[in-house]
């Protein structure tokens, strides 16, 4: 895939953007006709489920659900492991099932960790699940595109407490008990228009479904209040809030081994380097290190990197005289199994992402409480 690139600390434009809508007025114009034919197609789908005609199943463990309205970069995988180390700190045994997007692997059902070790790499398991299982040791994480039947299997398999499903809210095929929704305080404009005309893939009545609305990059208070704004507008019923920002967390090597000071490279000079949905919002966190951002290289969502993208990204570097390559830890991921050579794995920063809670910790924890009984075991060491 062709990478996308900008110079002077401009952010990439077209397709490799899904921060805000990208399109120009007359081609969203053009596609506005879609929107409305996708929008009626999305109705069926969920009147259908709502009507009992499409079937639903239910596990027997309580499920948590992590997901949005819109296309990607609003945090769903940061939060997705915030939420399950919060379980297990808890001593819950839990359990993560993901679709496992443009993964390799040939199973329709794969383990990408059993709770003590990892057993598949992002290109076999997906770059998301892979890093899941490494941020969360102590979680079993399986991917599958039917989570209704990977959520059996796993069960089947090892006992666990609570399910959380990653990217689960359009999953309706699969009760779940608690339906946290996402929406990014950051891009209220993500929410003008359905898909392929704007980035929505569903219309916003959709979020009436939602336990509670996870505001996510909430320290922009004015973006938070657009977004709840707009729900109002689109008569969705008042639903509990929560509002979390992304920190900086660390600063690692590519093996999430040796770290670096967070105040170490203020002032420094940076090329950044990334295959997200959003890279408007690295490149946001990023400008909060108080680093000067000299170059950037961006290529589509899950990209699988080859030597001739590190290399590209190192002769970026070199020609901006830059002092560090930061990425994200997706990134990371893949980059690391690369043979990048000394010069670029000496220059590569991973940028750990953590999340605080701002305003709305007892609704979460509230919602996020299991039932326990007579079964279920506190102490992590008896876990399978």
């Amino acid at each position: 895939m062709t990478a996308h690139r900008t110079t002077g600390g401009q952010v990439c434009s077209g397709s490799c953007s899904a921060g805000e809508p990208m399109l120009s007025w007359p081609l969203r114009t053009c596609l506005t006709p879609l929107s409305w034919v996708y929008g009626a197609a999305v109705r069926l789908r969920a009147g259908g489920y709502r009507a009992g005609l499409f079937a639903r199943h239910a596990l027997p463990c309580r499920v948590i659900s992590i997901g949005n309205v819109t296309v990607g970069g609003t945090g769903k995988t940061p939060v997705t492991i915030f939420v399950a180390s919060r379980l297990i700190e808890q001593g819950y045994r839990v359990g993560i099932l993901s679709r496992g997007y443009r993964r390799s692997g040939s199973q329709d059902m794969a383990l990408v960790s059993d709770g003590r070790r990892t057993l598949l790499g992002p290109d076999e398991g997906g770059d998301e699940p892979y890093l899941i299982a490494r941020r969360c040791p102590q979680a079993v994480v399986a991917v599958g595109a039917d989570r209704a039947r990977l959520g059996g299997w796993v069960l089947n398999q090892i006992p666990l407490d609570v399910l959380v499903l990653d990217d689960g809210f359009q999953h309706l095929s699969l009760d779940r008990d608690v339906n946290l929704l996402l929406l990014d305080a950051s891009a209220p404009a993500s929410l003008d228009q359905l898909l392929p005309a704007g980035r929505l893939r569903e219309p916003l009545t959709a979020a009436s479904r939602a336990s509670a609305i996870v505001v996510t990059r909430a320290e922009t208070p004015h973006g938070s209040a657009a977004l709840l704004s707009r729900l109002a507008r689109a008569r969705v019923p008042a639903r509990p809030t929560i509002q979390l920002r992304f920190f900086h967390e660390a600063l690692t090597d590519l093996q999430g081994g040796t770290t670096t000071a967070i105040d170490g490279i203020r002032g420094a000079r940076v090329v950044t380097g990334c295959g997200i949905a959003n890279p408007r919002a690295f490149r946001r966190d990023v400008d909060r290190l108080h680093v000067t951002v000299v170059d950037a290289v961006a290529w589509p969502d899950h990209h699988r990197y080859s030597l001739r993208d590190a290399e590209r990204l190192m002769d970026v570097a070199r020609r901006a005289h830059a002092d560090y390559v930061l990425t994200t830890e997706k990134d990371a991921a893949k980059l690391a199994r690369l043979a990048l050579g000394p010069e670029l794995e000496r220059l590569c920063r991973v940028v750990r992402l953590g999340v605080e809670v701002l305003d709305g910790e007892a609704e979460l924890d509230r919602l996020l409480m299991v039932p326990r009984t007579g079964a279920q075991r506190d102490d992590p060491a008896s876990r399978p």
